[in-house]
């Protein structure tokens, strides 16, 4: 049925699609001009055009960014082909292709090509307010990056491009505030001869929204009524971000300090908890400060040297884990955990490229990361009366990891370019060396048309906090033994673009060995790998503005398992939280030349749970299912008027149905979290 209802949508994508290309658009078929393809960098390290780079692409610019009026990257992840609204019970997180985990490990993402992702749990939280006035544009690559990125790329590649100076050229304030959040943007750019500089600060207070859920979904302790307890759904408290840029012919550098805290939406042990009573509130708390330098020496016209050193510092000070561990429960469901974290990447990367001739391109290049854990400790409050920390540390020490890179383009004939890639990544002691290889061939048989084959691998090594967790009581323990996660995927890519229509479709396989989790050892989590999933699925949309006035973009991505053995994530050959069809939509309505009207959402088919009361303590998993949670729908709306060349506004409706969707039937569950209710905000700008 999946199936059938999958094929039924790509067929009435492109029959859609062709009816409006030739009979909707006011005008003549010869009076069209081509549909603009965007050019990416993160795929190769090459500047090409995204029909040419050999990944799995979606490229979201800063005009979509803005008529949206998205808040973080999250957002804009739920609305990308390919990534899967989920939440653990203290994160709030996406899947990739139906595979996901308790953290965002599995993803790396990069700042204008700076690392992130940290290396004690390989995090970096996708909800993090970093400035979305300051985003150019953001590349997304599905599928295994590792070959370029080392570890961490293991799902995908999510690369975040920054304006220049120029592209600002003057100030630009804009308030927003509203139902859920207020925020305070002020950009800065411009460009003086050679020069060109550029600086962002946002500041973003969200209350979010609290959302009521019924008490016979509340697991609590022994001898404890279950009660009522809410969902805390988007509470930021205080977020701040500053990023800046200098541009000096070819010389960059790059500069950002961010401050993040987020409010647990519940407790993981599957009970709820009244952030108001805390004495201790259940937060995650990151800061951290970055200065990337790139410097390119063009040493003739067809060759150039790029040196890139960074440094990158982390505190992570999270208290986010709320248990039922130890006699003495804190009020009102148990013991709290996290840990503190200080973390220092020292980094350099050099690549030399050289354009050999017409047909050939190489890149060869060394990576290298100093990682330096200054603090790295687990800790954990159990008194019942009066609140003591006791700690249980973590190993201080240096991690060095070393990545040799190797690159060539060639372009064979005007039809067909074939592009192969290998890295090698030696690990000290962390893990074995890894060994990642690329193979992509692009033809193009006719015009407008791209035909993609695309094979890779990728990996996730494990992390500090994997391996040298102290052995003693701690909430998670270490696990020496840990081999790296791997994935292995092919891709099967067409790409057509009729005048003002684009038609694309991706069909995918992937299969990912070692998947690290925790597990239950003892009412520990250990960490543990858990064994192979396999997933095959297909992804199709079509973006099209034949109709005059009127812009249209809709996809479509289905999912399903493939014959995995790992059970916490799969159950009677369905994908545990994961929808398996997700249905995407946008349309953009110009009545008049300052006014537009967006209309978007997603819609998810019904999705498999976990029923806490079939939990395997010896398999550490969930392995009966509550059955089938309702399919939903999120539709969100903003109109957009620039009132003249300096004053814009926006009114954006979150939830339009004004429907609230309990989605995950307890915390248990990786579904998305509840649906709020209807909320309004309104968007200030003003330039000068």
């Amino acid at each position: 049925m999946r199936k059938c209802l999958c094929f039924l949508v790509i067929a009435s994508i492109i029959s859609v699609s062709n009816v409006l290309a030739k009979s909707l658009y006011d005008g003549s078929m010869e009076e069209l001009l081509f549909m603009e393809i965007p050019s990416i960098f993160t795929s190769t390290l090459k500047e090409q055009k995204a029909t040419e780079a050999p990944s799995p692409v979606y490229v979201v610019t800063a005009a979509e960014i803005k008529k949206k009026g998205y808040y973080t990257l999250k957002d804009i992840m739920d609305d990308v082909p390919g990534f899967c609204d989920i939440s653990d019970a203290n994160e709030n997180i996406v899947a990739v292709r139906g595979a996901f985990a308790s953290t965002t490990n599995k993803i790396l993402i990069l700042i204008n090509g700076h690392r992130m992702n940290d290396l004690n749990l390989g995090r970096w939280n996708v909800d993090q307010f970093l400035g979305i006035d300051a985003v150019e544009r953001i590349e997304f690559i599905h599928g295994p990056g590792s070959a370029l990125y080392g570890t961490g790329a293991l799902l995908g590649v999510v690369n975040i491009i920054t304006k220049e100076g120029k592209d600002v050229d003057g100030s630009y304030v804009r308030a927003k505030g509203g139902s859920f959040n207020n925020e305070l943007n002020y950009t800065w750019g411009k460009k003086i001869d050679d020069l060109d500089a550029f600086f962002n600060f946002t500041f973003n207070d969200a209350v979010g929204a609290e959302i009521d859920s019924p008490a016979a979904l509340n697991v609590v302790p022994a001898g404890v009524t279950q009660t009522d307890g809410k969902v805390y759904w988007n509470k930021y408290m205080k977020n701040w971000s500053a990023l800046g840029s200098i541009r000096h012919n070819n010389t960059v550098l790059h500069v950002r300090r961010g401050h993040y805290r987020r409010a647990t939406p519940r407790c993981p042990n599957g009970s709820y908890y009244d952030f108001d009573l805390e004495k201790w509130y259940p937060s995650y708390n990151e800061d951290d400060f970055y200065a990337d330098l790139s410097v390119t020496i063009k040493l003739d016209d067809n060759k150039e040297l790029v040196l890139n050193p960074s440094f990158h510092y982390f505190e992570l000070k999270e208290q986010s884990w709320i248990g039922t561990y130890g006699a003495n429960l804190l009020p009102p469901y148990g013991s709290r955990s996290g840990q503190f974290t200080e973390e220092v990447h020292s980094r350099m990367k050099i690549y030399f490229k050289e354009q050999v001739n017409d047909k050939l391109h190489l890149t060869i290049g060394y990576d290298g990361i100093y990682s330096d854990f200054q603090r790295s400790m687990g800790w954990t409050l159990t008194n019942g009366t009066n609140i003591a920390l006791t700690p249980y540390y973590i190993d201080r020490g240096i991690l060095f990891l070393n990545g040799i890179i190797g690159q060539a383009i060639y372009d064979a004939s005007d039809i067909i370019s074939v592009t192969a890639g290998l890295r090698y990544d030696d690990f000290a002691e962390q893990a074995d060396s890894a060994v990642t290889p690329r193979l992509g061939f692009i033809i193009k048989p006719i015009d407008k048309l791209v035909l993609k084959v695309l094979y890779g691998k990728s990996y996730l090594a494990p992390q500090w906090a994997h391996q040298r967790s102290y052995s003693g009581n701690l909430t998670f323990k270490s696990n020496p033994d840990l081999k790296p996660e791997d994935l292995q995927a092919i891709d099967l890519i067409a790409d057509y673009r009729m005048d003002k229509v684009n038609l694309w479709i991706d069909i995918f396989q992937n299969t990912v060995d070692n998947i690290i989790s925790a597990k239950s050892v003892g009412g520990v989590q250990q960490y543990t790998n858990l064994g192979t999933s396999k997933y095959m699925g297909v992804e199709a949309g079509v973006k099209t503005d034949v109709i005059k006035k009127v812009n249209a973009n809709v996809s479509a991505s289905y999912v399903k398992d493939n014959g995995s053995d790992a059970s916490f994530l799969t159950s009677n050959d369905d994908i545990k939280s994961i929808s398996p069809l997700i249905l995407r939509f946008s349309f953009e309505y110009n009545p008049i030349d300052k006014l537009s009207l967006v209309l978007w959402g997603r819609s998810y088919a019904e999705v498999y749970g976990y029923n806490p009361a079939a939990y395997d303590t010896t398999l550490g998993a969930y392995t009966g299912n509550t059955g089938k949670l309702d399919p939903w729908t999120a539709i969100d709306f903003t109109t957009n008027y620039k009132v003249n060349n300096d004053l814009d506004l926006q009114l954006q409706v979150l939830n339009i149905a004004d429907t609230e969707y309990l989605v995950s039937d307890n915390a248990s569950n990786r579904a998305p979290l509840p649906r709020y209710c209807r909320g309004y905000h309104v968007s200030v700008g003003y330039k000068f």
